[in-house]
């Protein structure tokens, strides 16, 4: 079960490499869902759900263009979602992280790294074990 060692593995915090919106850079200090999203994506904001109900942080990165940015967090609190948003529209942490599928979460751990790539059908059974 490498998932569950890694969701045990606590012990060191890595910058995303990333800013939330407001400005502060991302840093990971325990194992985190990064979930790749835009809002007219409804497999996505699904999974964002999703993982914000299995008791991982979670990273909502949208990859919505520039102009969207002022409307992410309004458009997830519509939903009763307040997550960590990075703006990605240039794709950067994609390319850095690698891409997903649409609607799929990394695990990323506390180093930085991937642990696993989930499906958002799968998310909340893979994640939920790990967790309890």
């Amino acid at each position: 079960m490498p998932l569950l060692l890694a969701l045990l593995s606590f012990a060191h915090a890595a910058d995303l490499g990333a800013r939330d919106l407001s400005g502060a850079p991302v840093t990971l200090t325990r194992t985190t869902a990064v979930v790749y999203w835009s809002m007219d994506c409804a497999a996505c904001v699904a999974a964002l759900t999703t993982a914000a109900g299995v008791g991982l942080p979670v990273v909502a990165v949208s990859t919505d263009p520039a102009s969207a940015r002022a409307r992410l967090r309004p458009f997830l609190a519509s939903r009763g979602l307040d997550l960590t948003v990075v703006a990605d529209p240039a794709g950067d942490l994609r390319r850095r992280l690698g891409p997903p599928a649409d609607g799929q979460a990394l695990v990323v751990d506390a180093s930085g790294a991937v642990v696993e790539r989930v499906a958002a059908s799968d998310l909340a059974d893979r994640l939920a074990v790990s967790v309890r």
